[in-house]
């Protein structure tokens, strides 16, 4: 595949819901005895990647998970009730698990909240992507076959163009038949699919004082 150089003014980096609960060893995860070393071994990778990115020009948007049963929509209720007898939703805005594990956004970055698994479900995402005239979002983070799919489903049907840093993704190991097949489907019908240092970016601009 050739990559298409993708210019900064007109690219975001949206990093998925890389919190506590899904990273930490110290989460509900890793508590509930999911193996959550996929996700941690990704993030010192990510982190360096949102930097290089914005030396370039390029935006980039954090999104959080909020889920508890005072803030959800009722089917995430329901499907927790349905599918996850022993688990309740517990992630705020302000508790241990609903906090970013390691990454520490800046003055220029964007904090997006959601309260299900497509970022644009909060409709500032759209509005300031739109707002931006930005065209490429590079979607990295967790879970492969549930947010970030669900985003990069979302973010296509919204006209972007989507590329997928196959490195820079993650589920917990014993889901990764659903990551794997998650890949091909973004690959074949919404994104571009591709290692992280493939991705090219053009048109650099320094970061604002």
């Amino acid at each position: 595949m050739v990559m298409e150089k993708l210019d900064s003014k007109k690219t975001a980096l949206i990093v998925v819901d890389m919190q506590n609960k899904f990273c930490s060893a110290k989460g509900f995860f890793a508590r509930a005895g999911l193996d959550v070393l996929p996700m941690t071994k990704i993030t010192p990778n990510i982190i360096s990647f949102a930097e290089l990115l914005k030396k370039k020009g390029v935006l980039v948007v954090y999104t959080k998970q909020i889920e508890n049963y005072r803030e959800s929509p009722e089917n995430i209720k329901n499907l927790f009730k349905r599918n996850y007898k022993d688990v309740t939703p517990h992630i705020t805005k302000t508790n241990f698990e609903g906090k970013f594990y390691m990454i520490k956004p800046d003055k220029y970055d964007i904090v997006i909240e959601k309260k299900t698994w497509d970022a644009f479900s909060n409709p500032k995402l759209n509005r300031l992507l739109k707002s931006k005239k930005i065209k490429y979002l590079i979607i990295a983070g967790i879970y492969t076959n549930v947010c970030v799919e669900s985003t990069a489903r979302r973010a296509f049907t919204e006209g972007y163009e989507i590329v997928i840093p196959k490195d820079l993704v993650a589920v917990s190991n014993h889901n990764k038949a659903l990551h794997n097949s998650s890949l091909k489907t973004m690959d074949k019908y919404i994104a571009q699919v591709v290692n992280s240092k493939d991705i090219l970016i053009v048109n650099q601009q320094k970061k604002p004082d």
